[in-house]
């Protein structure tokens, strides 16, 4: 499975891979949508590869709309960095717009 960056607790995702990824992981999975010509997608992706690598039991997913216009549209994504939590599966939470660590661990709580 491809990863981004260095970081192996980060999966990159596309409108092929998604629903594998999200559907056989049957815990959190905190999925990014992004741009690589976005600015703050630049600094959010920095802020989550921290947050992956210091919280194991988080599943990590980068999907970039660009290239996976399908997932754009299906979860209906017009600005980013926009980030929806899913647990066992189904959408349960959504934050839209840079999101730091305090924000991130309020969405994974909203999502227990």
């Amino acid at each position: 499975m491809p990863h981004a960056g260095n970081n192996s607790a980060v999966t990159q995702a596309t409108d092929d891979s998604f629903a594998d990824i999200v559907d056989k992981n049957s815990g959190t999975v905190l999925v990014d949508f992004y741009a690589d010509w976005c600015g703050p997608c630049q600094v959010q992706r920095g802020v989550l590869e921290e947050y992956a690598a210091e919280h194991s039991n988080v599943h990590v997913v980068r999907v970039n709309v660009d290239e996976s216009p399908t997932l754009a549209q299906m979860y209906l994504i017009d600005s980013i960095p926009d980030l929806k939590v899913f647990r066992d599966g189904r959408l349960v939470t959504e934050h839209v717009g840079l999101a730091d660590g305090v924000t991130i661990d309020a969405l994974l709580l909203e999502a227990e």
